[in-house]
């Protein structure tokens, strides 16, 4: 399914932004400079942030479009979002954070059942979050973004927080994630070789322009 933006977005006191850009890649990449904007363009897709100008449109679904007033809000936009730093509930085990990651979007059995089959982490249902690794977190973290059925998956960062023996690990679980689910999924990434060994498609980010 394509994805396509044009759109503006201003920070103040100085910073501005400038997409477009479309893309049906299985897997696409945003790669750039820390501050560049690739974190905003990942907001402005999951309806975190509202465009000043423009449109963000997927499929046959118009997600902004600020000529005719239109914002659909984050929460009817079905799009999975694992952020830079994992998020999980530390007061809730691995098993409450897929549940609630399931329950908020009232999420398929059968999607949850083969998200934590093709992670691996089964065996790590009943642990709590603050016993886990950093690879375990990511895992889970992807897992939790799974389970709620989402149309698209947006990735920030995923292996920033991970030991770098972990790393190449942690991106064939992506890649996996990207085989296995039929849904495209977008990732940020200041890493030109992990977007290499990643991305089908690629758009550089630098100074709030998006180019391909």
């Amino acid at each position: 399914m394509s994805l396509s933006l044009s759109c503006s977005f201003r920070y103040p006191p100085g910073f501005s932004l400038e997409a477009e850009f479309a893309t049906d890649a299985h897997v696409t990449a945003l790669c750039g400079a820390s501050g560049s904007g690739k974190t905003t363009v990942l907001m402005l897709i999951a309806g975190l942030l509202r465009p000043r100008t423009g449109g963000i449109q997927f499929g046959d679904q118009m997600w902004a479009a600020t000529a005719k007033r239109k914002f659909v809000p984050a929460h009817e936009r079905r799009v999975g979002v694992m952020f830079q730093e994992p998020r999980l509930f530390p007061h809730y085990n691995v098993q409450q954070n897929l549940d609630y990651g399931f329950r908020r979007r009232s999420g398929d059995a059968a999607q949850r059942t083969k998200a934590i089959e093709t992670l691996e982490i089964g065996e790590l249902l009943n642990r709590s979050v603050e016993s886990l690794s950093g690879g375990q977190k990511q895992r889970v973290a992807l897992a939790r973004a799974l389970v709620s059925s989402p149309q698209l998956l947006l990735l920030d960062e995923p292996l920033t927080s991970v030991e770098p023996a972990l790393q190449e690990r942690i991106a064939d679980y992506v890649k996996r994630v990207a085989e296995q689910f039929a849904m495209p999924i977008l990732l940020v990434s200041h890493s030109p070789d992990l977007v290499e060994q990643m991305a089908e498609r690629t758009f550089w980010v630098k100074e709030g322009f998006v180019r391909a």
